[in-house]
């Protein structure tokens, strides 16, 4: 009997174990559940929260490859040029990240961004081999894209935002005489001949300009000026490089590139400096630089 009476008490508090586990399990998924939700909806609120134009501006980030100008006017190898000073080597050291005002109107479902930059730095001259004949001048550009979002796609991505145009970049020094006027971009094995004639002109993004890789370009530079140095800026075939144009007539500068082996979207940068900022110690930095997005793309049409 006794030994009955203890089987049973022994089932009664294994059970009442069991209870108390399960009912500690079950406060402890409750909670878990409860912090998930809590964070969720925490997360949903903020995102509501954001507004239009926090969204694009955050997208304007997000899709560096088309709207980063990082890299494509600083620590570039290059050419050597012999002038009066005489320089051997330039080159420009920009202060990075490069500040940026984003200013986005929404109209409807549309929406127009500026983006302007406030380029500063040095631009830097080696005279000949010894690191002390470094000359340096003060850099102070500012720069402009503008671009064209849609909403028009799943709210879940950029609460339905997507880019659908955009500008190139032009970039003027903040003392400033030259002036690039229009650039000729030829492929004659492919029979392309375009003429750029303002490089801010929104275009769609699905009309870039697209090169096959390894393709060779090129370029004309019409200018204000005719003793003025006209360069090309891109990656060749992962870093940054320089290409001289040659002076032809009249202010008219020309030039070749090859565009890039690595596939996506890229910038070329025409690049315009006055005579005397390298070639005299004392004159001011004086400059104007178009940035044109391609895509590289293996199968073109």
């Amino acid at each position: 009997m006794e030994g009955s009476q203890i089987s049973n008490r022994s089932r009664e508090v294994g059970e009442e174990v069991k209870m108390r586990t399960f009912v500690k399990i079950h406060t402890l998924a409750v909670l878990c559940i409860s912090i998930i939700m809590m964070y969720g909806c925490q997360e949903r609120l903020t995102k509501t929260e954001e507004t239009d134009e926090e969204t694009i501006q955050n997208l304007v980030d997000e899709l560096a490859d088309w709207f980063s100008i990082d890299g494509h006017l600083g620590e570039e190898s290059g050419d050597s040029i012999k002038e009066p000073i005489p320089a051997i080597f330039w080159r420009r050291d920009v202060n990075r990240p490069i500040l940026r005002t984003i200013t986005v109107d929404v109209v409807g479902d549309s929406a127009f961004a500026t983006i302007q930059g406030d380029i500063h730095g040095w631009f830097n001259i080696v005279v000949d081999a010894d690191p002390d004949s470094l000359i340096q001048k003060d850099l102070a550009d500012s720069s402009v894209r503008y671009a064209v979002f849609k909403r028009d796609t799943v709210s879940t991505y950029h609460r339905g935002w997507r880019l659908i145009g955009l500008s190139g970049v032009e970039i003027v020094s903040d003392s400033n005489t030259v002036r690039v006027d229009s650039v000729r971009v030829e492929v004659p094995s492919m029979g392309w001949d375009t003429l750029v004639v303002e490089p801010l002109d929104i275009f769609p993004r699905d009309k870039v300009l697209t090169l096959p890789p390894d393709m060779e370009v090129e370029v004309t530079a019409y200018t204000n000026d005719s003793t003025a140095y006209v360069f090309l800026h891109t990656f060749r075939p992962l870093h940054p490089h320089r290409w001289r144009f040659r002076h032809l007539q009249n202010g008219v500068h020309h030039g070749f590139w090859y565009t890039p082996g690595r596939l996506g979207i890229h910038h070329a940068a025409i690049d315009m400096i006055h005579h005397d900022t390298i070639s005299d110690d004392e004159h001011f930095y004086d400059s104007n630089a178009w940035l044109l997005p391609y895509r590289v793309n293996p199968v073109v049409d």
